[in-house]
């Protein structure tokens, strides 16, 4: 498996649009935790068998008992193309019980199918998770930041806003306040994209699948 090359934006929108269309029913529980490692952490017998200690972080000083479905969800983790980026956690899931069996055995080393399964779920655990999103947020908003900067706050961008100010309203920009009305036009093809979450969705399958093909070489 060779390591897949960072896409062009060109190749990213082409992405986007497929996703869109291969998509499917929105799905809004959305889990950020595999339900058979969950299973895992539950009780063994007793009263609570099958149970999940689960607490908010919300509220710590709260507790909770949830079976595995109940428990490391997100609702809408992904608001563009849920239901085929669900699949592609479900093929993964689908051959962990096998891996993890394995693992209990202590000859998942031994399997280069069950060591591959392990590592595809590490790499979707990473892409898929509340810290990517967290770091996918930050970035983006430090892209739209400088992207403002350079367009405002040089030179060359200003110069240029006015151009297209003079040409899309005939007359001269008056003062930053008027050239951010035609960068706003710009950058709102950008903003929708990652607005409607397909920004987001993209960059999520891509790191995922250039985290399985990284670790499959480890």
């Amino acid at each position: 498996m060779t390591i897949p090359s960072r896409r062009t934006p060109a190749e990213a929108i082409q992405r986007m649009h497929e996703l869109s269309l291969e998509a499917g029913p929105h799905i809004t529980g959305q889990h950020v935790t595999s339900k058979l490692v969950m299973k895992r952490f539950a009780a063994p017998a007793g009263r609570d068998k099958g149970q999940i200690c689960y607490i908010s972080l919300d509220h710590p000083d709260q507790t909770y008992l949830r079976g595995p479905a109940g428990c490391g969800k997100v609702d809408d983790f992904l608001k563009f193309a849920s239901g085929l980026l669900e699949k592609l956690w479900k093929k993964t899931e689908d051959q962990m019980h096998d891996a993890l069996l394995a693992v209990d055995a202590g000859t998942v080393l031994g399997s280069e199918r069950h060591s591959a399964t392990i590592k595809d779920a590490i790499a979707l655990h990473f892409a898929r998770s509340l810290a990517t999103r967290q770091v996918s947020e930050r970035l983006w908003r430090q892209v739209v930041l400088q992207e403002r900067t350079r367009w405002l706050r040089t030179p060359a961008g200003r110069r240029e806003l006015q151009r297209l100010f003079r040409r899309r309203y005939g007359l001269d920009a008056a003062g930053l306040a008027a050239l951010e009305i035609v960068l706003d036009e710009i950058l709102a093809p950008s903003m929708e994209m990652w607005n409607s979450g397909a920004k987001f969705a993209e960059g999520i399958e891509y790191m995922h699948d250039h985290a399985q093909a990284w670790l499959r070489t480890q």
